[in-house]
């Protein structure tokens, strides 16, 4: 299904397709059983950059985190998809990370595809995170190191399964893919790099 895209990005049309905007649904909730470990690498020094790194655990639950670092293009809203392996591991929700909240006082949008199956379905993660303010007057920074989000997996299988972003690509009229961009005119992307962490998480009794 092709996704609708307003003045305000895709992550309104992902909200409408989702059950819920607060990005807490999708999946079951019951123990594993399996113990889940993750290894990535970490970007050299340098500024303009996302990448992917382990948050935390929860019990048998892992948190990854989706950093940006010394961002000094503006932007207001992103976009982070992410490819797993649906059959190893289970996509549990998410949440906005901070870096948006620092650069402006209102709300902001954060919808996923986790809790209408889509992720499961495809093994594409769908994150989306939008300022509420009025299209254009927001411009966000990112001084040092800041969380955009934190997504919640489950191993479901044992195995590993690789996280790597989805590339943008690059079109206006359906544009897919990992970015950072601005709500006003011609939705604007950021240019950041989106740094291969080989990312790989593991599911083991």
């Amino acid at each position: 299904m092709g996704r609708t895209w307003a003045l305000t990005g895709a992550c309104l049309a992902v909200c409408l397709t989702a059950t819920g905007c607060d990005g807490g649904g999708g999946g079951e909730s019951r123990p594993s059983g399996l113990t889940v470990s993750m290894t990535a690498v970490s970007p050299p020094p340098g500024p303009d950059v996302v990448w992917i790194d382990e948050g935390g655990r929860i019990g048998d639950l892992l948190l990854v985190d989706i950093l940006a670092r010394d961002i000094d293009q503006v932007f207001n809203a992103y976009e982070i998809e992410v490819a797993f392996d649906p059959l190893r591991l289970q996509a549990r929700g998410s949440s906005e990370g901070g870096a948006l909240d620092a650069c402006t006082g209102l709300p902001i949008l954060h919808t996923d595809n986790i809790g209408n199956g889509d992720a499961a379905a495809t093994g594409r993660l769908l994150v989306s995170g939008v300022s509420t303010d009025p299209a254009g007057t927001t411009q966000c920074t990112v001084p040092g190191t800041r969380v955009l989000t934190t997504i919640t997996f489950a191993a479901i299988a044992e195995g590993t399964s690789s996280l790597g972003f989805i590339p943008y690509n690059n079109d206006p009229m359906d544009p897919r893919g990992a970015r950072l961009f601005s709500t006003g005119p011609g939705l604007p992307v950021a240019a950041v790099t989106f740094f291969d962490s080989q990312a790989s998480v593991t599911g083991s009794r």
